[in-house]
């Protein structure tokens, strides 16, 4: 049961992330206006992650299922997702009307602060988890 629940959370974890990132990437004008829409970046670091954070999120996807780079892939996954949320939990605090830019158009219209917080710390938790799986040396021992 704990092989299936460790499978079922990569493949739902590497899904969302692979989605989220290749869609950034088909169309990283209308990603761009949502990093600007946070009001953290702009100029020429905003560029820079309207590109790094969907390349990111792809490799990730990907290296969550390569036995060697699981354990780091898992960790990071986590730490994307809490910078996420706490990006989002800012914005809120902050009063600013955010377009989200998770899903590209698929998202488009004022945030729903308490789904998008559930949301990435659900995700963040199923990473989290599969770090801790990964560094119990569980999935190592059933790759082999």
């Amino acid at each position: 049961m704990k092989r299936f629940g460790e499978y079922f959370c990569r493949v739902l974890l590497s899904g969302v992330l692979a989605y989220a990132g290749i869609v950034k990437l088909l169309d990283p004008n209308d990603f761009l206006s949502a990093v600007l829409s946070f009001r953290v970046l702009s100029g020429l670091p905003a560029g820079v992650a309207t590109y790094w954070i969907p390349a990111l999120e792809v490799i990730l996807a990907v290296a969550l299922w390569i036995p060697r780079y699981r354990l780091v892939a898992a960790a990071a996954s986590t730490l994307l997702l809490v910078a996420f949320t706490v990006l989002i939990g800012v914005a809120w605090v902050r009063g600013i009307d955010l377009t989200c830019g998770c899903f590209g158009k698929v998202s488009e219209g004022s945030a729903n602060y308490p789904f998008l917080l559930i949301r990435d710390l659900v995700l963040a938790l199923l990473a989290a988890w599969l770090w801790k799986i990964a560094h119990s040396g569980f999935s190592r021992e059933e790759d082999r």
